[in-house]
């Protein structure tokens, strides 16, 4: 069990190891503006004016001090850093690409599997991605009734062909070349009667 008086007796038994071995490269301070070894993962390695989350000490009235930058190898990731949609904890609150006092995934929008390479999406294979980093083969909109078909989708022509070429829910509707004399009736040009 990790008590204050043994957090204590590890960080003098650490500062008495640190003044009898030259370099030691321990801040027992936590402050940025005194000697400390990057490797050692204490201080503000990535300077950004924040100090690492894994430096800690005690002071004199046994209050335990703790860094606030939970990634201080990257200098955008730190307490008052935006968060960003990256798949990381850029303002580092425990939560990832969220809005600002929300959840998260927030900022991460969907995007759908366009197998048939026409730009509109299977509405039933949706994934919640980054913008951009956003994997390949998905786009943004998820409209398409037959993702297998290159020739099927909302930017689609109605053709007679007893489908519903434009993904508007209706069969052979607002030909766009409708033929004097015939109609459209299953799929078939008849003339008319």
């Amino acid at each position: 069990m990790t008590t204050l008086s043994n957090l204590r007796r590890h960080h003098e038994s650490t500062a008495r190891r640190c003044a009898l071995e030259p370099g030691c490269g321990k801040d027992e301070d936590c402050n940025p503006e005194t000697f400390y070894n990057s490797d050692a993962l204490d201080g503000d390695a990535d300077a950004d004016g924040f100090i690492s989350a894994l430096c800690f000490n005690i002071t004199a009235d046994s209050v335990v001090l703790r860094g606030d930058d939970c990634n201080d190898a990257n200098p955008r990731t730190h307490p008052q850093a935006d968060e960003v949609c990256d798949y990381a904890d850029n303002d580092c609150d425990a939560s990832i690409d969220e809005a600002a006092g929300g959840t998260s995934g927030e900022l991460m929008e969907p995007f759908y599997l366009d197998r048939d390479g026409d730009g509109y999406g299977d509405p039933a294979t949706v994934l919640l991605e980054c913008a951009a980093l956003k994997s390949e083969g998905y786009v943004a909109a998820g409209l398409d009734c037959d993702d297998t078909d290159i020739s099927v989708s909302p930017a689609s022509i109605e053709i007679c062909d007893d489908r519903d070429n434009d993904c508007n829910g209706e069969v052979d509707d607002s030909l766009f070349e409708p033929r004097p004399g015939e109609e459209c009736v299953e799929g078939e040009w008849v003339p008319l009667p």
